[in-house]
């Protein structure tokens, strides 16, 4: 088995995540899909961590062809991460609703 890769989250989606799991436990009264998601979403980091190439890149017209982001989705959300193979980490970028609109995201370099 491959080693796993470390992972370190930005500001934005330690706040997606908090503001994602509030929303789910307090805004639906929800407190077991909240910890479903969470239990989810570790279990999606560990599979980025042992595969981190294993997802999707991004392909969008906002986002220079050298820079190379990949995307996982978990239920509704995606996570966007970048990957340095080099230093064997992950930066998780955000953790966004997969409705919202990507290209206003990424245009406004809000990853």
């Amino acid at each position: 088995m491959e080693s796993k890769y470390s992972y370190q989250f930005t500001k934005s989606a330690k706040n997606d995540l908090e503001q994602i799991l509030h929303y789910i436990k307090v805004e639906l009264n929800n407190p077991t899909a909240a910890t479903s998601f969470i239990n989810k979403f570790q279990e999606s980091v560990t599979n980025i961590q042992l595969f981190p190439n294993s997802w999707p890149k991004v392909i969008n017209k906002f986002l220079p062809e050298y820079i190379i982001i990949r995307k996982k989705l978990i239920n509704n959300y995606i996570l966007y991460y970048s990957v340095n193979d080099n230093l064997k980490s992950i930066i998780i970028l955000r953790i966004v609703f997969s409705h919202r609109d990507t290209d206003n995201i990424l245009k406004n370099k809000n990853l």
